[in-house]
Parts: structure tokens; sequence; C-alpha cells
């Protein structure tokens, strides 16, 4: 195959990561596992490449799917892989022969994993997601005893873990309801354990979890949107310096393409489709080859900024499918193939996630994981 050099790519940070990683450690301490939430294409930042970076620090992989899981375990391997999401009943004997484990919340799934587990005649390792209140996946504890007795009654069934996830301590600074949703989980373990089981792994919190409130921490912290150097909400932030526990993060991903032409636009010229924005003044642009199939959002359009030689240039006009214009008469001496940064830092200069996300009403999560996933990643 030919060495074709991309008109867009990624660059991941090692150093960065590395400073997440290192920071939650010491927030956590050396006992409790942290799993490396890597599903969705690690949050855009590419899912094998990011493995590869942290699989030194982490305890565990957590993945969406049964397709993330083996894609994981075939590149990368060495860790145990949890997947979060749902698997379909027939490709639970996957799960099982893999040896992945298995997030679930429904008696049916639980009863094929028996089913699958004494036909291999292999363990399978399941973690009940306990109802907490985020209304999602989740095992009332009225319902427990079912699951329960079916372990019980199984010699390859295994019960790994015991988890649940938080509906809303990221985005307050009121914690009440958290805090009830954690006297729930408790009182589930608690019941559990009362059961007879033991051993198996408590984990409840998500990266806002893990950095404001050490009586999530349990077992096992799934750190996931923070291992990528993102506040999980600004409201988390907040917090975070308010309890005064000096914690602090470092972008890792930088999304960058090149100029890919130049032109000056007479005064009282359209640009772009729709004839939504012309200029008013003589003015130079730069295009740009990528756009909304890359990840770059419509909603951008005539709002949105990329950095050229560390100055900010707006977008003018639509975005389009697979160009861009912005307007760089107020730079010098551009040139053909100077690169971009559309997402991250150039000289003094950064464009974040989050100021992105606030420009299109959603949040950094959703502007990183849309980015295309064709897009080359490069660890730097």
């Amino acid at each position: 195959m030919e060495n074709i050099k991309p008109k867009t790519w990624i660059e991941l940070s090692q150093e960065n990561i590395n400073f997440n990683l290192d920071k939650f450690r010491n927030r956590v301490g050396e006992q409790v596992k942290i799993m490396g939430v890597v599903k969705s294409n690690a949050y855009g930042h590419g899912a094998i490449q990011v493995a590869r970076m942290i699989e030194k620090k982490v305890d565990y992989f957590a993945v969406d799917s049964i397709d993330e899981a083996l894609e994981i375990k075939n590149e990368v391997g060495g860790k145990p892989i949890l997947i979060l999401g749902y698997t379909l009943h027939d490709n639970l004997k996957i799960v099982i022969e893999n040896e992945f484990e298995q997030v679930l919340a429904n008696i049916e799934t639980l009863e094929r994993l028996k089913k699958e587990s004494e036909i291999l005649k292999k363990a399978a390792k399941v973690h009940l997601k306990i109802e907490t209140g985020t209304s999602r996946q989740g095992i009332f504890q009225a319902d427990i005893d079912q699951y329960l007795d079916l372990i019980k009654a199984s010699n390859f069934l295994q019960l790994a873990g015991i988890s649940t996830h938080f509906a809303n301590i990221e985005d307050t600074t009121d914690f009440s309801f958290a805090m009830k949703q954690l006297d729930v989980y408790k009182k589930a373990v608690e019941y559990i354990e009362q059961k007879g089981f033991f051993g198996f792994l408590k984990h409840t919190a998500s990266s806002a979890a893990a950095i404001i409130y050490p009586e999530t921490h349990f077992d096992a912290v799934r750190v996931g949107i923070s291992l990528y150097g993102l506040w999980s909400a600004p409201q988390t932030f907040v917090t975070s310096g308010q309890i005064n526990n000096g914690f602090a993060l470092k972008p890792v991903l930088t999304w960058k393409t090149i100029v890919a032409h130049i032109k000056t636009l007479p005064a009282g010229t359209y640009v772009s489709y729709g004839c939504t924005e012309k200029v008013e003044k003589e003015t130079q642009v730069a295009v740009l080859p990528i756009g909304y199939r890359d990840g770059f959002d419509r909603k951008l359009s005539s709002i949105g900024e990329v950095l050229i030689h560390g100055k900010r240039c707006r977008v003018l006009g639509r975005v389009c499918m697979n160009m861009v214009v912005v307007d760089i008469d107020h730079l010098d001496d551009v040139q053909l193939e100077d690169d971009v940064v559309l997402i991250g830092p150039q000289y003094d200069e950064v464009v974040t996630a989050e100021e992105i996300a606030a420009k299109i009403n959603t949040i950094n999560y959703e502007v990183v994981t849309r980015i295309n996933w064709e897009i080359e990643r490069r660890k730097i």
C-alpha cells in the first residue's frame, strides 16, 4: 500500500495521558483498580492507539460492545476486558470463549449465559448492574434474588462485579441525588453479601465521582472522559477546585488539517452554500480540506474558529461535507499546506472541545466522539 500523507489527522499526547492517569492513581491510591474506558473508539481518540498508550497504567479495559472487546484483545490484550453495553444473546458464546466480563441487567441474558457456559464448560464472569436512579440498565433490589439464585445454581457463572452509574454527579454542585444512589447501592451490596457472595469487584465511580468523592471509589473506578484530559462538566471542575484536591487534567487530542487553497475574494462576494454570508470588504480566505464528513460540525457554520499560525480564523459561511472556508485576512504569509488546528493548541492559543460544545449546544463528549473513525490517529 502506498504511504499516503493524510489531509487531516489526530495527534495523541503520551505525556498528557500519562499525566492524567497518574493524577487518578494518586487520587484513588494503589489498592483501587483503574478501568480505562476505551468505548466508542476511545471517545473519538482511537481505541487501539489509546489502549496501547495506557496498558501499563490501567488494570482493566472497559468497552461498550463485543466487537470493541475483540478488537482490543486481538490488537493489545494483556488486561481483563469488561463489556459495559448489551451483548446479543447469539454472541454470548464469544464472550465466554474470550474470557470477557459482561455487565448485565436482565434475567434473560443471565439465563442464556448459564446455558452457554454449561455447554462450553467454561466460566462466565458477570457484573450485575444495580438500578439506583439512572433508569437505563439496572436491576431493582426487589429482583436481585432471582439473579443470585441462578448464579448459585450454576457451576460456571461467576459473580465478578456489582456496579451502578450515577445520573447526576458531574453536571451539578448538589450531590444529594448521587448520595441517595450511593445509599441504594450500598444496601444492595450488603444484601448480596448476606446471601453468601463475596470477592466481587465493587465499582460505581466514573471520572467525576472518582475526582470528587472518595466514598465512591470502592474496588475500582471507571475513568472515561477525563482519561483524555477533558472535564466531565464545568461543575466538576468547579467542585474539584472548591474541595482543593489539587486535581488537574491535560487534553490528549489535537486535531489538525492543512491549508488546501488560498484566494482573495472581492468585496460583496458570497461564501459557500446557500449564500448565507458575504464578505463586506476584499478578504483573503483559506479553504480547508475537511468538513462535516470528518466530524467538523455543520453547526459551526459562520461561528467556528480554527488556528493558523497561532491565530484564530473564523469559519465563513456554511461548513460543507468536505470543505470549510476560513478568514485569513488578518494573517501574513499563509502558505499552501500550512498546518491548521481544529481542536487543540497552536503556539499560545487553543481551541477546546468545551468551546466548540458551547457554540453548538452540546457537550465535549460528543465533540470528540463524533470525529470520524477513519482519520489517522498518531501517538506523539
